[in-house]
């Protein structure tokens, strides 16, 4: 699995959902990773969908929430530019999923651990993007 991992990113792509769940074996017990849906290649940008202007100047780059919340490393949380720590990260969870029987950390506290995930999410797309400009540094979740 470390193999592979550094295999990919040393092509510079990010998994960015790497869980038990797309990890697979072979017969002969040889470990794949399964399941590109959200991977990306650093510094690609991505295809213009149809509509959009082709000149890319002026285009402010775009951080994508994606991937499996038990799994998401910290700074994909808090929309940071990914990069292959968080695949690093997401591979320890799965380290610990497959350690404890199948459950990923966190897993005992259900829907209320995503639920916090998107009230984090929302708390930092309403300081970063609506209320910093604004002069307002510090809101309260609660």
């Amino acid at each position: 699995m470390l193999h592979g991992l550094q295999y990919l990113h040393e092509q510079g792509v990010l998994h960015r959902d790497i869980k038990g769940a797309n990890i697979l074996t072979t017969k002969d017990g040889h470990v794949k990773l399964a399941d590109f849906g959200v991977a990306i290649r650093l510094n690609a940008h991505p295809p213009l969908g149809e509509g959009e202007d082709e000149d890319k100047e002026g285009r402010e780059e775009e951080v994508d929430v994606v991937g499996s919340p038990y799994w998401m490393a910290p700074e994909v949380i808090e929309m940071n530019a990914p990069t292959s720590a968080c695949d690093v990260w997401s591979l320890g969870c799965t380290c610990l999923e497959l350690m404890s029987g199948g459950k990923p950390p966190y897993f005992h506290l259900g829907r209320l651990m995503v639920a916090i995930i998107y009230v984090i999410c929302v708390h930092i797309l309403l300081h970063y993007y609506l209320l910093r400009p604004f002069g307002v540094v510090h809101v309260s979740v609660l």
